[in-house]
């Protein structure tokens, strides 16, 4: 499932007609807009048996962005991972380290890599690899990479995604086409659950617990359980922020601290909390009180994401911010 993009979508149908391609692509943004299926859409492109499907607009449904059929050998095999001339390399993917024993990507993987691209392709067809989350290479896969990237030899496509582009090697970045990918709207999303005929209530809940991420929204409409679990997620978020239950919310934080994608998950929905506070303030001093915070909680997930700061004392500090000045805040 496509919702937003258009621009990049648009964007990569062009080269993909003028057979104008960079060898290399950077999709980087926010964790569950598309990235990925995006980039797996394109390798089908290239690779796809029959081509015949005409490109739609209606994003929400289609299996196709770029005339790929999503149904010959190549299609299938690309969407299950199991096509030989399209790779994938990330922390769950590898091509001949165990996955069990390491949480990144590591160097035997890209000299495996190397010298499956040293081989001739098979007659004119493309190879493609795509390095999901591309930050997690190990600093020595990263540099034997540059390699690969400076001669990735004939009929070859790279695609890099990441949604931490500030963790790679600028030398890595400087040799790619960077594609952004964002947060797509809500009036978009809401747009989509309309046609699904959903209630305004059940399209508002969805859209608040979904922050833009479309990956997030299929879970939710796909799995009843998952929507019970961020519901009770959400309400714990709320339990420190909006009801002041400190204890409550230092155990919440004990919780997530080792869990890098729980920490980003609960920042968000503060933020999320705190925006929606600062747009009902009343007065110039209480919304400056709820600007500063948000400005706080942006701080505080780049301290968590790029230093060695301790997660649940950063979450504990900031959660105790926001509580020492909201009541003050509020009479003001």
């Amino acid at each position: 499932m496509i919702l937003g993009h258009e621009r990049q979508i648009k964007y990569l149908e062009t080269v993909l007609k003028k057979n104008r391609m960079a060898h290399a692509y950077l999709f980087y943004g926010p964790e569950h807009v598309g990235k990925l299926t995006i980039a797996k859409s394109f390798a089908k492109a290239l690779r796809c048996q029959k081509k015949i499907i005409p490109i739609s607009r209606d994003r929400g449904e289609s299996v196709s962005l770029f005339g790929e059929c999503g149904e010959c050998v190549s299609c299938a095999g690309i969407e299950n991972d199991a096509d030989p001339e399209v790779l994938r390399l990330d922390a769950l993917h590898t091509l001949i380290s165990e996955k069990e024993t390491r949480k990144e990507i590591p160097i035997k993987d890209i000299r495996e890599l190397k010298r499956i691209f040293s081989l001739a392709p098979l007659g004119n067809a493309w190879r493609v690899v795509i390095i999901n989350e591309a930050e997690k290479m190990s600093a020595e896969a990263a540099n034997a990479f540059l390699k690969l990237l400076e001669e990735p030899g004939a009929q070859t496509l790279i695609l890099l995604v990441t949604s931490s582009r500030e963790l790679l090697f600028s030398t890595i970045m400087s040799r790619t086409q960077q594609i952004q990918f964002s947060l797509v709207p809500h009036a978009e999303i809401n747009g989509f659950l309309e046609k699904k005929r959903l209630p305004a209530e059940e399209r508002k809940e969805l859209c608040r617990i979904a922050r833009g991420r479309p990956g997030v929204l299929h879970t939710l409409l796909e799995d009843k359980d998952a929507l019970a679990e961020e519901r009770k997620f959400l309400a714990g978020v709320s339990t420190g922020i909006e009801e002041g239950d400190i204890p409550a919310a230092f155990r919440i934080h004990e919780h997530i601290a080792s869990d890098p994608e729980l920490r980003v998950k609960y920042i968000e929905c503060a933020m999320e909390i705190l925006r929606a506070k600062l747009l009902l303030a009343n007065t110039p001093e209480t919304a400056l009180f709820f600007a500063k915070k948000l400005k706080n909680a942006l701080r505080m997930r780049t301290l968590i994401e790029t230093t060695n700061v301790n997660p649940r004392l950063c979450l504990d500090a900031f959660t105790l911010g926001v509580q020492s000045g909201s009541k003050a805040a509020a009479y003001k």
